[in-house]
């Protein structure tokens, strides 16, 4: 191997030249910590160290492939491993216990199962797929804090099902011999605490450890690694507590800040120079952060010299529209597509920023897939009384906006009767059903004899303004524990698309356009549309960062402090993606607190 010259800091340069013993290394957002890896193992190997005693653990596989190219291509292939720790996990059970990748249960059939489960049990919920993937996301939780699951509270599963799907989840795994990825945690875990010997294979493996993204290692990852790097190993963990921002799957920052108590002897190195972003980035970075109190103390330098920007955008309603204004904007201050990403807390709030971006024909693509909002319920609703109209309707469209907004008809009674208005008061009174249920089959058919004339936008208003769907909207939100907010902004957006159609028939073949064009978005071209959560690692010239709202940040969920101390983490991991502009959007009338922390808007 032939080293290239590299300019380390002096921090860094003794980071790297640090081999021996226990190292907490503290980097500050575009410090440069992935190079500061690479060049401690390579200077690792130059000190005689064989290549297959180090390992190297970051958090996402890909950013593992991603680090082990970048060795790769600059110092050559060695026989370093760069893995997840899942990765190293499956080594031990498979080497150990014989488990194989059959034995590993995916997610998509976890979820699956999860689903049947609530069938057999008869499980009511709204939306069932949400429902159990918020149910494997708690059942993740648990595991990875290592607590009681029948102490546990969930935040939007109810307790009693919680503990239900939890055992049936475990029974079918064991009858199956199937193991998710934290049973391979827990597996692991206890194989090093029961059989030493096993232990002692994989410390005479790897007595060289480095860590990346410590801020979001659990506490059974915590057991794994200081089981294996023993009480005087040598282990370095890098990390930034202030970007820590995954509680929610079991993270705990505090594993990070107590390393030095668990190693007395460690050593603590700060990375307290951006070489990323402008002056003003990371002073109103600085400043939000310091509002949080579980942290380590950092000094905030930074390498560039141009102050940047930092600016709020306050509309008085939130808008896409004015997304699009500002992207314009910078395309005409020389920004390419490339050079910007859009950013937000989940990932429904992107289903209208696609639709608007298609419209005005801006190329983008997505970190995370873009769920169609012509999939929502709500188009299908729009969908389905336009077919009734029509007189194309089927049963399926019947039962789709019987209730939508609620009429107050049992569904059960009308499951197999045909889309005729007189069949449906002839049932509905068999069963002696009340007057005022009778009263509403006879408006509803009233209403859609209106409809069937009407072109998008007058269909839309009529909808909207004559038929109460606005508080269709709003039951289907809290019965699928939906965002009222989200779900609102996506009617009035479908209500401008229906503006630009002269009749329903048209707005229907767009839709199913516009999702053979969702599935071009993967394509990395354009803008980048991203959740916070999935911009960490990345950077940009620019970010944009929507929905900034009181109720979007910190997010409505968050009510313990170590909540909201994450939810501004996150919110500090998006604004440090920013190398010269960072622009807030939200609206004058609820914006985030974050603005007044930040010093961008004064009490």
């Amino acid at each position: 191997m032939k080293k290239e010259h590299v300019n380390l800091s002096k921090e860094q340069q003794t980071v790297v030249d640090t081999i021996e013993g226990q190292l907490a290394v503290i980097s500050c957002p575009g410090s440069g910590k992935t190079t500061l890896i690479i060049e401690r193992v390579y200077h690792m190997i130059s000190s005689n160290i064989d290549p297959s005693n180090i390992l190297v653990v970051t958090f996402t596989k890909e950013a593992a492939r991603q680090m082990k190219e970048r060795y790769y291509e600059k110092y050559g292939p060695a026989s370093v491993m760069f893995g997840t720790i899942h990765s190293l996990c499956y080594k031990v059970l498979h080497s150990s216990y014989g488990l194989n990748s059959e034995n590993i249960i995916s997610q998509n059939d976890a979820e699956k199962v999860v689903l049947e489960i609530l069938n057999k049990q008869k499980i009511q919920v709204g939306n069932r797929l949400e429902y159990s993937r918020n149910m494997l996301a708690e059942i993740s939780f648990v595991r990875n804090s290592a607590i009681n699951y029948k102490s546990h509270k969930p935040d939007s599963i109810n307790p009693a099902d919680f503990c239900t799907v939890f055992e049936k989840y475990v029974e079918y795994k064991k009858a199956h011999q199937k193991v998710d990825y934290d049973d391979m945690l827990w597996m692991c875990r206890n194989s090093f605490r029961m059989k030493p010997e096993i232990l002692q294979v994989w410390k005479d493996q790897y007595p060289y450890i480095l860590i990346d993204e410590y801020q979001d290692i659990n506490k059974v990852q915590a057991d794994i690694f200081y089981m294996l790097a023993g009480d005087n190993g040598n282990i370095c963990v890098v990390g930034d507590d202030d970007q820590s921002c995954y509680r929610f799957r079991g993270a705990d920052s505090t594993v990070f800040l107590d390393f030095p108590k668990h190693y007395p002897d460690a050593k603590v190195f700060y990375l307290s120079t951006n070489y990323r972003s402008c002056v003003k980035i990371v002073k109103a970075a600085k400043n939000l952060i310091e509002n949080n109190q579980k942290r380590y103390e950092k000094k905030f330098n930074v390498s560039s010299t141009k102050m940047g920007k930092v600016l709020a955008h306050l509309t008085d309603t939130e808008s896409t529209n004015y997304t699009i204004q500002l992207i314009q904007n910078l395309r005409k201050h020389g920004y390419q597509f490339e050079d910007i990403a859009i950013l937000y807390r989940v990932n429904s709030q992107n289903q209208v920023l696609a639709g608007k971006l298609m419209k005005y024909n801006i190329p983008f693509y997505t970190t995370d897939p873009i769920v169609d909002y012509h999939k929502d319920v709500i188009f299908r609703d729009i969908m389905a009384y336009w077919h009734i109209a029509n007189h194309s309707g089927t049963n399926k469209d019947l039962m789709q906006i019987l209730n939508h907004p609620n009429r107050f008809l049992r569904k059960s009674l009308f499951e197999n009767c045909s889309v005729d208005r007189q069949e449906i008061l002839r049932i509905a009174r068999e069963n002696d059903l009340s007057s005022n249920s009778i009263d509403n089959i006879m408006k509803l058919f009233h209403d859609l004899s209106i409809l069937e004339s009407r072109n998008p936008k007058e269909f839309m208003d009529f909808l909207i303004f004559h038929m109460d769907y606005e508080q269709a909207v709003i039951q289907n939100s809290r019965w699928c524990q939906k965002d009222e907010t989200a779900q609102m902004e996506l009617l009035e957006n479908l209500r401008e698309e229906a503006r630009s159609f002269s009749s329903m028939d048209d707005w229907e073949q767009y839709a199913s356009y516009y999702s053979e064009q969702i599935n071009e978005s993967q394509k990395k071209d354009g803008i980048c549309l991203s959740t916070l959560h999935s911009s960490k690692g990345l950077e940009w010239p620019c970010v944009i960062i929507i929905g900034a709202s009181s109720e979007m940040y910190p997010y409505k969920k968050a009510r313990s402090l170590e909540d909201q101390e994450e939810e501004r983490r996150l919110f500090y991991v998006g604004m440090t993606r920013a190398k010269n502009e960072c622009h807030i959007c939200g609206t004058k009338t609820n914006p985030t607190p974050y603005l007044y922390e930040i010093g961008l808007l004064k009490k």
